[in-house]
């Protein structure tokens, strides 16, 4: 179920079939309009004044274009929202967003990245802050990257963006390279024991990978089951490079490392 989409914001037939828009009332809005200039668009907040000069100055590294918001006549409390047409099953994997946005906004400006989990949401009602972004009023692109594993498992899980502005001109917020993706979840499960192979709960267990280069990467850390000594811990590729390095503070002290070849299992 693993999924990896990119749209770059750059073709508007491309996009109003990829997103759905929403006006400041949470109105279907297509709202997408070609610029006269460099062949950029825009969504339009406030009319249909279709800019000449507004947005950044350049195009995101390697991308032709972008989307922004229009405002070269002030609308009072600007509210849009653009998110992807389809939703995505997080049931056994994370998902992840990476945009690429230009914050050449009123400082105090915001926009937030959201999700709903619902099969049909609200535009209005049914939506969750991920996030919120502050207006820096600078014209630079930044490339984040927005992490949803906290989500609880849905089958119906929506994101989207959606911008609230001051009531001023220099409201240009853009973006480009929209990339939804989802990482598949995978467990390595283990239990400690003494030397005689009974059950010895309570253990400090540490996760490693082995990098094949005489090196080993920390990854997590779990304590053992006190009646079953059972651990496990998730991790998101099937490599079979990683190791647990188990120990227990008793009388003596107790310890023990598994084999550096072990697998998790796709859940």
């Amino acid at each position: 179920m693993v999924f990896d989409y990119t749209n770059y914001l750059e073709v508007d037939g491309d996009v109003e079939a990829d997103f759905v828009f929403t006006d400041r009332a949470g109105n279907l809005d297509s709202g997408l309009q070609v610029r006269n200039t460099a062949g950029q668009w825009c969504l339009e907040t406030n009319g249909a004044t279709t800019s000449s000069g507004t947005g950044p100055t350049a195009n995101p590294p390697g991308r032709i274009a972008y989307v922004y918001t229009e405002a070269s006549t002030p609308a009072a409390s600007t509210v849009w929202a653009m998110r992807r047409n389809i939703s995505r099953d997080n049931t056994d994997q994370n998902v992840f967003l990476d945009i690429i946005y230009n914050l050449n906004i009123d400082v105090g400006s915001e926009f937030y990245v959201e999700y709903a989990t619902v099969a049909s949401p609200n535009e209005t009602t049914d939506w969750t802050i991920l996030e919120t972004i502050t207006g820096t009023a600078t014209d630079e692109w930044i490339t984040d990257t927005f992490d949803f594993s906290g989500v609880a498992a849905t089958s119906t899980l929506w994101i989207r963006i959606r911008f609230n502005s001051l009531n001023a001109y220099t409201n240009d917020l853009a973006f480009s390279t929209w990339r939804e993706y989802t990482v598949t979840v995978y467990e390595l499960s283990g239990v400690t024991y003494d030397k005689n192979g009974d059950v010895l709960g309570s253990c400090e267990c540490y996760l490693f990978k082995d990098n094949l280069d005489n090196t080993l990467t920390f990854v997590d850390y779990a304590l053992s089951n006190a009646s079953t000594g059972a651990y496990t811990f998730t991790i998101f590729d099937g490599d079979a490079q990683y190791l647990v390095v188990a120990w227990k503070d008793d009388t003596p002290h107790i310890f023990d490392v598994t084999d550096h070849v072990l697998q998790g299992t796709e859940v």
